[in-house]
């Protein structure tokens, strides 16, 4: 299902948006070529900002030419309070 999710939001030309770990915003990324290398995988994961599927993922985003930003999972309270306005109108009133 996220497969056919990404293709139809890649159809409609939106840029998706991929969270990393704390303090690792951009790293462990992969060509979709190599991850059937183990020793690739093991040097990226050594120092990822990935989980293990969302670097088969990201390496799907990049091979597909997808449009996307990337984001430090610290910034992803505000990035959807910036999404949804009621709820962040909701957060700083106290309700």
């Amino acid at each position: 299902e996220w497969k056919n999710n990404v293709d139809k939001a890649i159809a409609k030309g939106q840029t998706l948006h991929v969270f990393y770990f704390e303090g690792r915003k951009g790293e462990g990324k992969m060509a979709w070529e190599k991850l059937s290398d183990s020793e690739a995988m093991s040097e990226a994961r050594a120092h990822s900002g990935l989980g293990r599927s969302q670097t088969a993922e990201v390496a799907y985003l990049d091979r597909q030419e997808a449009k996307y930003e990337e984001h430090d999972i610290k910034d992803f309270e505000s990035f959807m309070a910036s999404r949804n306005p009621v709820a962040a109108n909701n957060r700083s009133s106290g309700t």
